[in-house]
């Protein structure tokens, strides 16, 4: 290499014509000398003052020991002397062999990092997978609220409509009164409805139940299922339901399905199950290829788990259509809010959907 300057003192060189050595620091131009531009000579000393100081504290501990032996933590590395290159000769770098010791703790090094990359990697898939159900249920709650709305809406319309027809009846009726004109044209009209009574048969029962017809039937906005709203052996009564509840073995259930009139399945069923704390503490796989449902009320909430606006007790444990083992179906316990599987000889109360 070409020497500009002296690379120990950083003086201005003092070298002179016929004097291969500079005279202010002593430097030897016929010499090699390893310098800073060789990365790979502070890995090497440190290397060698490290294994020096590990050799001298394991004879200290062995007592003074002395020979041939290696002591078990002494690391089997092989470091060139650090002496001057000859100017002329090929320059070979110094070279560090790492024993297995030190490939096993790179190697285990590297898989603490690509775990720590892994698991980074898996917070990221869970935090993206929350961020879908949370945008998942969103849209679920903007349609429920749109449907909600529209069917406001159209309750509104239809309360309105009737109301208007009924003040145009009560004005012909008084209007034929007026005028002398026999009862018979004011009796052939449609009788007169009143408000209250609208309200009733087009009310929305917590947000969610569209009572239809005389009021026997409610419409789920939340599913679009329609219900009856009284077990099969009751009457819907104009506020409540009137009579006994008939219970059926699970053969005999499936064949009240009359009239369009059809049995749940369990998951339909279960979607009139209310729990008043908003909490539950089970899931039942009814194994129908859909997953878990989350059963059981939890926490104080209020018997029977159904909306009793919508469905006025009494409320029985109900039969669903669907089988589950070969002598066993599904049915919904509206006491707790809890799925179970009994025998299909043991009878229970139906509710009819279509």
């Amino acid at each position: 290499m070409t020497i500009s300057k002296c690379l120990i003192q950083k003086t201005p060189c003092g070298l002179q014509e016929g004097n291969p050595v500079c005279t202010s620091c002593g430097i030897d131009t016929r010499m090699r000398y390893v310098s800073k531009e060789d990365s790979e000579a502070p890995l090497v000393k440190a290397l060698a003052v490290w294994a020096i100081t590990e050799q001298k504290s394991q004879t200290a501990a062995g007592g003074g020991t002395s020979g041939n032996t290696k002591s078990p933590r002494e690391p089997e590395i092989s470091v060139p002397p650090l002496t001057p290159h000859i100017s002329g000769q090929p320059h070979q770098p110094p070279v560090a062999t790492l024993s297995n010791r030190y490939i096993f703790g790179a190697f285990a090094l590297l898989l603490c990092v690509s775990g720590g990359g892994y698991a980074l990697w898996q917070q990221q898939q869970a935090k993206e997978k929350a961020a879908q159900v949370t945008v998942q249920i969103a849209q679920e709650q903007r349609v429920t609220q749109e449907a909600q709305q529209k069917t406001l809406q159209e309750t509104q319309t239809s309360l309105k409509v009737a109301r208007d027809h009924a003040k145009d009846i009560e004005a012909k009726a008084n209007a034929d009164k007026q005028a002398g004109l026999p009862r018979e044209r004011e009796i052939s009209q449609k009788p007169i409805v009143k408000e209250e009574h609208l309200k009733a048969l087009v009310s929305i029962i917590d947000n969610r139940y569209k009572v239809l017809g005389d009021g026997n039937e409610v419409k789920d906005l939340l599913t679009g299922l329609i219900w009856q709203r009284c077990s099969v052996g009751q009457q819907w009564a104009g506020s409540t339901c009137q009579g006994n509840v008939k219970t059926f073995t699970f053969d005999d259930a499936q064949k009240q399905a009359v009239n369009g009139w059809r049995i749940p399945t369990i998951r339909e069923l279960y979607s009139l199950v209310w729990c008043s704390s908003g909490k539950t503490r089970e899931h039942v796989d009814p194994r129908d290829g859909k997953g878990a449902i989350e059963s059981q009320c939890d926490g104080e909430y209020t018997e029977p788990t159904i909306h009793q606006a919508a469905f006025p007790p009494p409320v029985y444990n109900s039969w669903s259509s669907s089988p589950h083992y070969a002598n066993n179906a599904w049915l919904v316990g509206f006491f707790g809010g809890d799925i179970n599987s009994f025998d299909r000889d043991n009878s229970f109360a139906v509710r009819l959907v279509r």
